[in-house]
């Protein structure tokens, strides 16, 4: 079907991955269409061509071919390839990134046990930003932890343990040493 040279000389400007989607495209119609010409490596290049530049691969080409066929009885051309492969890909990336949403959201119908799990999560991390922020916008700003928890006792209704009001003062701390360091 294609001479060695023909297909070295592909090999040393294209990648492999795209003569072999040319290559088993072309082979696919010719399958499917008994009438299909014989490829030259012409017309193999000029597949090759596109196909690497639009960087589409066996598993984008393959399938478009099929599609093309089962839908139409007319010969493929290559605009009918790159056409089917770029809807086959799209398709693909489509399903995959629903899939990897799904596996990061988990199951919907989760547990009344696995949801308060998550909203106690939440709820910590909201105190959490919530406690850095009062302590941040103390004027002037708290001398040490003892000056941050009276201050902080002082003006509010809750009551603020020496622990939580440290947790808020080293993560205020980590967070200006960081900013500064930028």
């Amino acid at each position: 079907m294609f001479d060695e040279r023909s297909v070295a000389a592909l090999l040393e400007r294209y990648p492999l991955r795209a003569i072999d989607a040319a290559a088993e495209s072309l082979a696919e119609a010719a399958r499917f269409d008994k009438t299909f010409y014989q490829p030259d490596s012409e017309l193999l290049e000029a597949w090759v061509r596109s196909i690497a530049r639009l960087n589409l691969s066996v598993d984008d080409c393959l399938p478009a071919v099929q599609s093309h066929y089962e839908e139409r009885s007319e010969r493929i051309t290559l605009a009918d390839l790159i056409r089917g492969a770029r809807l086959i890909r799209k398709d693909r990336a489509e399903r995959e990134k629903a899939q990897q949403a799904s596996a990061l959201n988990g199951p919907r119908s989760a547990s009344p046990g696995h949801r308060e799990a998550i909203m106690n999560q939440l709820r910590a991390r909201s105190e959490k930003a919530v406690d850095i922020d009062m302590i941040a916008r103390m004027d002037p700003p708290p001398t040490n932890l003892d000056d941050a928890w009276r201050r902080l006792n002082q003006s509010e209704a809750e009551h603020w343990t020496k622990n939580r009001v440290a947790k808020a003062m080293r993560a205020l701390h980590d967070q200006r040493k960081a900013l500064a360091s930028v």
